[in-house]
């Protein structure tokens, strides 16, 4: 037995070149393991724990502990612990050096170097385990590998023991949820660790600031044929959060049930100094697999939708309703800005949308589907659907070639509402059979994602957020909530938040009307979204004839969901950000504040040698009393030039730069 090293180019045919270290491991309990720049270190123990047998995993980033002894392993349904009494067997080492293309997102082409180390480990029962830990310079993603042994050839896991024990009593902001089948939809809540109630249920990610230099977040990755994860404290006052899975439909205690062997999802830390290189980094995607067909046809892009309006809006003399009339008002908007889609939203199959029994085939006499694509087409414009995803599900043999036959690009999926087993394999088998038929799809109702768009790109995005939808029935979000979701939820993946409301209100003259669609914050803070959140399929939510001519509406034609290159410039979670992104040689910039009016310094150091073209929209000084009011304005600059850009109370600011030839 000894440690075996290969390395692994995944931009060209794989090359393997097996390296053999001539020492033992049968008889080590311990082993340490690097991040390519050495500066994230895991160590696995087996003798760690309080009883010191148990399977444990410490984390170090630049030479501070960040974890302790956390535990790994699983309890199955016939009361065996894997987690005790193991010994390392056998270690592989692997260097990963790979390059993938992405078609939207916060990088266009991503290189991603790391090490893999597969651990073999074997307790004294003669049970077997494999541990799988990848170590980026950014994180590190770990997962379970069941081998095939005639132990257990059916696994049915009735608790995941891994666990995250951190070093102290860090701040962190988590998403606490009622239950496991929720829409992963409410505010998240900055705390201590030990404040953390011990029946308290918090979703993923969650961000963890160790301390001023050391920020970690939660979350998963390639979540195939398994439970979503969670997290709860091991007891109340506790530094240590433990894996909580949601439990499968059968019940009798049992989370997963599957055969081996097989591949768990990975438990992912996203590690950096800042909370800023926790948004720029791509290990999400990295630890999912390259995709195994040619997705050329998928193209990303931006939305109008009906339902956050509901198809009008009182006082513009127009009265609007789910019919074909309607939906062309929509669409001639789209055409007009330069918008991608038109998604068509509840009603078009029946105006009680959440009614199971209607029939997906068959629309309503007062809207024709197939005209409306055919007059989307010759504008330039394409058509998603709304759809219950148990209608979707129950028809979906066939809805898929009436879709096609019609001319729809793609379908948004709703109300999943869980993430247990069987939900998950649900989810991914739509996604599966809409990339075999050549549609792309996003989610809503559902949990975070886990990356699978790198193997799908046609998965443009999931929900998972409390987005600008709650102004339709509530007072949130709030430009507060905006500064905290690129750090939490953001962090998952690609995230439809619904964006650019321009019935803008102060807090004083907000109310809720449901067909208003009245929103906090002021236009330029609506406006910065465009840039801040990351998707492949960015849906505005305000009615047309709010958006038509008004200032900052322009920048529907000139922004994209495609980025090259992605940069965090200022990040104060909760307070305030400022992320910059490219496309080719333009840049965008796009700022937001909470309720406090700041001025933030924008240097453009970033920039290549030349002269450049800068376009602004700036909150007004009045825009804390008048948020609809913007400025715009235009100047010169270099890259040796600093922007100053000033925020009114839940403002924002918008930059355009390009070149000047």
């Amino acid at each position: 037995m000894g440690i075996k090293f290969c390395y692994i180019n995944l931009s060209l045919p794989f090359i393997l070149l097996p390296v053999i270290f001539l020492f033992s491991c049968s008889s080590r309990n311990s082993s340490t393991f690097f991040s390519p720049d050495e500066k994230i270190k895991v160590i696995i123990k087996t003798n760690g724990g309080e009883s010191s047998d148990q399977l444990t995993y410490d984390v170090i980033f630049a030479n501070q502990k960040i974890l302790r002894e956390s535990p790994l392993g699983f309890e199955l349904s016939d009361s065996l612990i894997l987690g005790n009494s193991f010994k390392i067997q056998d270690i592989e080492d692997t260097l990963i050096n790979e390059e993938y293309d992405m078609p939207f997102g916060k990088f266009s082409r991503i290189k991603s170097i790391s090490h893999q180390y597969t651990i073999y480990l074997q307790d004294i029962h003669g049970y077997k385990l494999n541990l799988v830990f990848r170590i980026f310079n950014d994180g590190v993603g770990f997962r379970y590998y069941f081998p095939d042994q005639a132990n257990y050839d059916k696994i049915e896991i009735t608790e995941e023991l891994t666990g995250f024990n951190f070093s102290g009593d860090c701040s962190y902001w988590g998403l606490h949820l009622d239950s496991y089948t929720t829409a992963y939809e409410k505010e998240y809540t900055n705390d201590k660790l030990s404040g953390i109630p011990d029946s308290s249920l918090i979703a993923l990610p969650i961000l963890i600031r160790v301390n001023q230099d050391a920020w970690v977040a939660i979350t998963e990755a390639a979540l195939y044929d398994y439970a979503g994860m969670y997290l709860k404290p091991h007891q109340e006052g506790s530094n240590l959060l433990t894996a909580m899975l949601s439990p499968h439909p059968v019940g009798s205690g049992i989370k997963v049930k599957s055969n081996g062997p097989r591949y768990t999802p990975w438990r992912v830390l996203m590690i950096g100094e800042n909370p800023g290189r926790l948004v720029e980094s791509n290990i999400v995607t990295n630890l999912n697999d390259p995709p195994e067909q040619d997705f050329f046809w998928v193209k990303p892009g931006i939305a109008l939708d009906d339902w956050t309006c509901d198809q009008t809006v009182k006082g513009t003399g127009w009265e609007g309703a789910m019919d074909t009339r309607t939906m062309k008002h929509f669409i001639d908007f789209c055409a007009d800005y330069g918008l991608d889609y038109m998604s068509i939203d509840a009603g078009w199959y029946g105006l009680n949308w959440s009614d199971t029994t209607l029939d997906l085939t068959k629309p309503i006499p007062e809207i024709d589907i197939p005209y409306l694509v055919d007059y989307a087409n010759k504008k330039d414009v394409n058509v998603f659907l709304w759809t219950l995803s148990n209608l979707l599900i129950k028809q979906i043999d066939e809805v898929i070639p009436l879709f096609k036959e019609w001319g729809i690009k793609g379908f948004n999926v709703d109300f999943f509402d869980s993430d247990d087993q069987e939900t998950v394999n649900l989810v991914n088998s739509i996604i599966k059979k809409a990339a075999e038929n050549q549609f792309m799809v996003e989610f809503h109702g559902i949990y975070k994602p886990t990356g699978i768009s790198r193997t799908y790109p046609n998965l443009l995005a999931h929900e998972a957020v409390l987005g600008l939808e709650y102004y339709k029935w509530d007072s949130i979000p709030t430009p507060e909530h905006n500064c905290i979701i690129p750090f939490t939820r953001m962090l998952a993946g690609p995230m439809d938040y619904i964006v650019v409301g321009f019935t803008n209100k102060t807090r004083q003259d907000y109310k809720i009307v449901w067909d208003e669609f009245n929103s906090l914050g002021t236009r330029c803070h609506h406006l910065a979204q465009l840039v801040l959140f990351e998707t492949g399929f960015q849906v505005l939510g305000d009615y047309p004839d709010n958006y038509r001519n008004g200032i900052g509406s322009d920048l529907f034609k000139k922004v994209t969901v495609s980025w090259d290159e992605t940069k965090v410039l200022h990040a104060e979670v909760g307070d305030y950000v400022s992320i910059a992104r490219r496309k080719d040689e333009e840049w965008f910039i796009g700022t937001i504040t909470d309720w406090t009016p700041r001025q933030l310094n924008i240097p453009l150091s970033f920039l290549k040698d030349g002269r450049y073209q800068v376009e602004m929209y700036a909150d007004t000084d009045d825009a804390d009393q008048n948020p609809q009011h913007a400025e715009y304005m235009e100047l010169d600059a270099t890259n040796k030039d600093t922007l100053k850009i000033k925020m009114m109370s839940g403002g924002g600011n918008v930059i355009r730069i390009f070149p000047k030839f």
